[in-house]
C-alpha cells in the first residue's frame, strides 16, 4: 500500500451506516445525516493536505483552501478545472429533474485503480515531504 510505503497517515470519513472493516486504517464515523461527512472533512482539512473524493461539491469546497484532490479514479481536481465540473453537475443535475435519465460512473476497472495509484504515488513524491 502506498501509504504504508511512504508512511502516510490516511484517515477514512464515513458515516456510521458505511461501516467497514474491509479496508484498514484510521476511521472517523458521522452521523448518516446528508452532509455529515463533508462537513467533517471541511472541519478538519488543512492546506497541502490530500482528499480523494468523487463528490464536486465537497471538491468546489476544498480548491478553495489549497487542497489537492484525486477521484478515486486518478484524476486531479483543481482551481483550473472545478468549475468546468461543477458546471457538468449542474447541467446533469437539471436533466434528471425533467425526467432524462444520466449515466453514472462507470465500475472501477484495474486500470483505473492503476492510474489511481500512479496519481496518488506522483502526489506523495511532489508534495509529501514526511513531516506526518
Amino acid at each position: 500500500m502506498v501509504a504504508n510505503h511512504y508512511r502516510i497517515q490516511v484517515l477514512f470519513v464515513a458515516s456510521y451506516q458505511h461501516h467497514s472493516t474491509k479496508v484498514s486504517g484510521q476511521w472517523v464515523y458521522v452521523d448518516p445525516d446528508r452532509e455529515a461527512a463533508d462537513l467533517y472533512i471541511v472541519n478538519h482539512v488543512s492546506t497541502g493536505d490530500l482528499v480523494v473524493t468523487q463528490d464536486m461539491g465537497l471538491a468546489g469546497l476544498l480548491t478553495q483552501r489549497g487542497v489537492y484532490i484525486l477521484t478515486p479514479r486518478g484524476k486531479s481536481i483543481h482551481e483550473g478545472n472545478i468549475s468546468s465540473l461543477l458546471d457538468q453537475r449542474y447541467i446533469s443535475k437539471k436533466l434528471r429533474e425533467k425526467g432524462h435519465r444520466t449515466k453514472g460512473p462507470k465500475a472501477m476497472s484495474s486500470e483505473d485503480k492503476a492510474v489511481f495509484k500512479n496519481a496518488l504515488i506522483e502526489w506523495v513524491q511532489m508534495y509529501h515531504h514526511g513531516d506526518d
